[in-house]
């Protein structure tokens, strides 16, 4: 499985960055975190958007893994300057670029 593989390898490169140093991970993860900040504490903040799918599970669980905060759902702006794609048929803009830090270097 690609997504499998795929998070194995970030997985490992993650490890390998010693915690002393800056980490910061830029990324099309192709998955939807949602806004629930309080299930997601410490990694999403109350200005994340929309609804969760498998892909931004994925992601929130690496992060949850290794105290990642995304720091996309840090910021105040208006949805459409947060938002990276249109979904052709809905038209509903989504997050699926993410900047992830560690939370300490947040």
């Amino acid at each position: 499985d690609v997504k499998a593989l795929f998070y194995n390898l970030l997985d490992h490169t993650i490890q390998t960055v010693p915690m002393h140093d800056k980490l910061v991970l830029l990324g099309g993860f192709n998955g939807r975190v949602s806004s629930d900040h309080c299930l997601w504490n410490g990694i999403l903040s109350h200005l994340g958007i929309g609804k969760c799918n498998i892909n931004g599970q994925l992601l929130l669980g690496l992060c949850a893994e290794y105290e990642l905060v995304i720091t996309n759902s840090l910021f105040c702006l208006p949805a459409r300057q947060k938002t990276t794609w249109k979904h052709p048929r809905s038209k509903h803009w989504h997050i699926l670029n993410y900047i992830l830090t560690r939370s300490k270097d947040r």
